[in-house]
């Protein structure tokens, strides 16, 4: 067959066998002497899709990941650059492995945000890979249950060809999805962790020898601590922001810079000791699991658990050989996971990721929720999903419960587009750090004064300067401005022009991220 550049968005729900597509794509470019380049968002995935794909396809496999050594990423390395077809399967660097005569390009789960870098050099690892299939010609496969709704966009106006697998494998049915409103659940004393729906649940999957996760996309033991007596709060000197409490090790973390100190029992500020804890992390949902179930075999998978080399592997290997029977984790456990024996997902608390203020914020809600109900129901067993909410009636999360992506996308590119947000314009932050607060914010007025005096035409605007989400971060401010243009050329042009007319500014750093995936 003749070879040439085509982009796929292969859409198909949880379950549906997007990885068995991936390996008949790989094998037949394989097969005509091509070598394959295959993403995944997270090291935590590439253990199962490594296994599968060499038990299909030899030794022809190469992983390449930051988590191997120098030697071994050496070693990675070489191989690519040196066997006429291999098939290359890492995170979002494995991009730019030196393979021979590329003949196909995998991205699964393109959705995900890991996929961007976020520091220099800034790129998207699903944009890089659709820019190198064009360059080698061969086609680019993007596969997803939650499509990026700027991927979904393109399939609309035609420059992605979908692919869709509307059913799970074998006629296994989608996990039903249960709603459960917390507003109404029975409180006795201290936070309200699971519905009694929940508890109940999960009492008869572990009498039937089953298995469940639980996630919640917030890690540590409580959000914040607070003294009762005097109202104090443990603070990040460098940012501004709360500390987390973080009970095995008895410390106050920021989880931004990754600043410590010891947590003690009075308050550093009044010496009081009543100190009363903010909401719920993962290490606090683990802790009440096994006091509800004190033989109850549970494990933890966020970023404390999973520091260390190999981490990961090990977590998912003690589960498929059931040697767990709940796994509690952030968004980690929703991601691509494969595991027949899970017939119950718990979703503590699916209101977290709506309280983020970015304009993306319903779409990863609805992806995150989605993705981790997945999770369930993959064998002939079935599952269930339940989410405990406190917005019970927010199309989002009933979107999510119908497993209904069509809805969700409708009703939200409806929105974008009458807000002229992405994907209907293209979007540049620019931030300016400093350690003097006045320089950041003359500089930032500066930038805000060049775009306004060279705006370019029609589809142009820009939104500051202001501070963002955290206008202090690792001990520098930040302001930040928002520009948007309907072309990608004249938001070049603008930013170019605006920034020379603004000029370099002493004491301050520009940040300019294209199309990022944050905005505050």
């Amino acid at each position: 067959a003749r070879r040439q550049f085509a982009s796929f968005l292969l859409h198909g729900v949880t379950g549906s066998g997007k990885t068995e597509v991936y390996l008949a794509a790989a094998a037949f470019a394989l097969d005509q002497g091509s070598s394959v380049l295959c993403l995944v968002p997270e090291i935590a995935l590439t253990a199962q899709m490594v296994a599968r794909f060499r038990g299909r396809l030899g030794d022809r496999v190469i992983l390449l990941h930051s988590g191997l050594s120098a030697g071994e990423r050496h070693d990675a390395w070489k191989r690519a650059s040196s066997m006429p077809a291999s098939l290359v399967i890492g995170p979002r660097s494995a991009i730019f492995a030196p393979v021979r005569s590329l003949g196909l390009v995998v991205v699964d789960e393109e959705h995900d945000a890991s996929y961007k870098q976020e520091r220099d050099p800034r790129y998207h690892g699903r944009d890089v890979a659709i820019m190198r299939a064009h360059q080698a010609g061969c086609p680019v496969v993007l596969g997803s249950a939650t499509p990026s709704l700027e991927s979904y966009q393109h399939c609309l106006t035609g420059k992605h060809v979908l692919l869709e697998l509307p059913e799970r494998v074998d006629g296994w049915r989608l996990p039903a999805v249960s709603i459960v409103d917390m507003r109404v659940e029975p409180r006795l004393q201290g936070p309200l962790i699971f519905s009694a729906l929940l508890q109940r649940r999960l009492h008869e999957v572990l009498e039937r020898g089953e298995q469940a996760l639980l996630l919640l996309n917030r890690r540590g033991y409580a959000r914040s601590v607070q003294c009762a007596d005097c109202g104090f709060i443990p603070k990040c000197p460098d940012c501004d922001i709360s500390l987390t409490f973080h009970r095995r090790d008895l410390r106050h973390v920021c989880h931004y810079c990754d600043y410590a100190e010891p947590a003690g029992e009075e308050c550093p500020s009044c010496g009081g000791r009543r100190l009363g804890l903010g909401s719920v992390g993962t290490e606090r949902v683990e802790e009440e699991l096994r006091s509800l179930h004190p033989r109850l075999r549970v494990l933890r998978m966020d970023r404390d658990t999973t520091r260390s080399r190999g981490a990961h592997v090990r977590i998912i290997d003690s589960m498929e050989r059931e040697e767990a029977s709940v796994l509690v984790g952030t968004q980690m456990i929703a991601k691509g996971l494969d595991l027949p024996k899970v017939t119950l997902v718990g979703v503590v608390n699916a209101d977290t990721p709506l309280q983020f203020p970015d304009f993306r914020a319903g779409e990863r809600a609805f992806q995150l929720l989605s993705q981790v109900a997945g999770r369930a129901g993959r064998s002939r067993t079935g599952g269930e999903v339940i989410l405990q909410s406190l917005l019970v009636d927010y199309p989002v999360l009933l979107c999510a419960a119908r497993h209904d992506y069509a809805s969700f996308a409708r009703d939200e590119l409806m929105d974008r587009k009458e807000a002229g947000y992405p994907p209907f314009a293209r979007l540049a932050r620019l931030e300016v750090r400093g350690q003097m607060l006045d320089a950041v914010e003359s500089h930032a007025r500066s930038i805000a004064e060049g775009l306004r005096a060279t705006r370019e035409g029609q589809g142009a605007r820009f939104l500051g300067p202001a501070p963002p989400l955290l206008p202090r971060m690792k001990g520098f401010h930040r302001r930040h401005v928002l520009v948007f243009h309907r072309s990608h050329s004249r938001l070049h042009a603008w930013l170019q022009s605006a920034l020379a007319r603004a000029g370099d500014h002493h004491g301050t750093r520009l940040v300019v991220d294209i199309d990022p995936l944050e905005t505050v």
